[in-house]
């Protein structure tokens, strides 16, 4: 029996070992040919990448900033148009709600005189509703539908091009580095010279000086004292950048509780979830859920950064309730929100100090009325 089974696994054994043989000749060949060609040794042994119309090797850095600078350009000009948009609504709006209402007012007290049976009631009444159609109060124009819809693609745009503006600034200072590093290597300095003279290494633009000069006038457009705000589901709600690269779209906490991220949010941002994390059950929108304690580096609203905060991590069956925050995240700033001017406004200490004392900002945040309409309306901070 021995001796059948030796027989059978004969030809396999020496299939094996004809495999090794060959594969060991192909790597020696292999490792011969990509000496012998430049071009491969350039994109596997540097990770360089050559740009199309000409012969200047990028390290990945730079590859990866040029392919962003591009994308801001009609970012710019599209944040610029929806700006400029909704300003032009917030003054038409407001104009027309003052023109309307005294022409309300007119045809309320023509109706006021009139006999109750009057049948030409039902046209003025129809007249009224005409001209509430046309504008609503100013501090209720961030709750109107399309106007909202606006501010979530403009909020959105501008945490997009802030994102880009941070990533380019590491980006550039990586490239620095890395062409510093490779200045000196005579392997790689050989492999272009072997491709001929027109052939070299980067950058393409020595410091990109023009282009950070762009990068500072665009962080001013969207790295702001304020942020577009709007009303959805009676909530206020507002974009933050979370770890510099995830757009959020938050939720106002009226009271003093936790920030609140959901799942997908945490792990698109790269925050690992440790299996140790503290348990905490929370009551969010009338629900009981059972959340995760986790740490994150930073959040950006605009021109703050708040840094190191705690957050608690929804629930997967939990994602439709978004992501919450609310005073005690903002202990170091003074918010005011604005709704007639569709904004929120954040303002350090420093700036309001000769203005307010410490201690708990007076509650007017949702009122209605218009009155309050006229004037920022306070979101309650607490002050240390």
């Amino acid at each position: 029996m021995s001796v059948v089974l030796s027989s059978r696994l004969f030809p396999i054994v020496r299939l094996r070992q004809a495999l090794a043989i060959w594969l060991v000749v192909y790597g020696v060949f292999a490792s011969v040919g990509l000496a012998d060609d430049p071009t491969a040794m350039l994109r596997q042994d540097w990770a360089l990448a050559k740009i199309p119309s000409g012969n200047v090797w990028l390290v990945p850095a730079e590859f990866r900033l040029r392919f962003l600078l591009d994308e801001l350009e009609p970012l710019e000009r599209t944040i610029l148009t929806l700006q400029r948009n909704l300003d032009q609504l917030v003054a038409r709006n407001r104009m027309l709600w003052e023109e309307n209402r005294v022409r309300i007012e007119a045809l309320r007290r023509t109706m006021a005189e009139m006999e109750t049976d009057d049948p030409k009631k039902r046209k003025i009444e129809q007249q009224i509703r005409d001209l509430k159609r046309q504008a609503v109060a100013p501090e209720d124009l961030f709750a109107v539908a399309a106007v909202r819809q606006r501010l979530i693609e403009w909020t959105n745009l501008r945490l997009r091009v802030q994102s880009i503006v941070i990533e380019i600034r590491a980006l550039h200072a990586e490239m620095k580095e890395q062409y510093s590093r490779l200045a000196t290597d005579a392997t790689l300095a050989d492999a272009l010279g072997r491709l001929g003279s027109d052939h070299r290494l980067g950058p393409m633009r020595q410091g990109y000086r023009n282009d950070l000069k762009r990068l500072d006038r665009l962080e001013r457009l969207v790295a702001t004292d304020w942020l577009p705000v709007f009303r959805q589901s009676e909530r206020v709600r507002f974009g933050g950048l979370l770890e510099d690269r995830i757009p959020v779209l938050f939720s106002w906490h009226e009271s003093h509780e936790p920030t609140v991220l959901t799942a997908n949010m945490v792990q698109a941002a790269g925050v690992q979830i440790s299996e140790d994390a503290p348990v905490v059950v929370l009551t969010l929108a009338g629900r009981r859920l059972t959340t995760r304690r986790t740490p994150i580096r930073s959040l950006r609203f605009g021109a703050i950064q708040l840094k190191d905060l705690s957050v608690l991590v929804l629930p997967d069956d939990a994602e439709d309730l978004g992501a919450w925050i609310g005073p005690d995240a903002f202990t170091d700033y003074t918010l005011q929100l604005d709704p007639s001017r569709l904004r929120l406004l954040i303002a350090s200490p420093a700036e309001t100090a000769d203005r307010r004392s410490p201690g708990m900002l007076e509650e007017t945040f949702g009122r209605r009325g218009g009155s309050v309409g006229d004037r920022p309306q306070r979101i309650k901070v607490a002050r240390p």
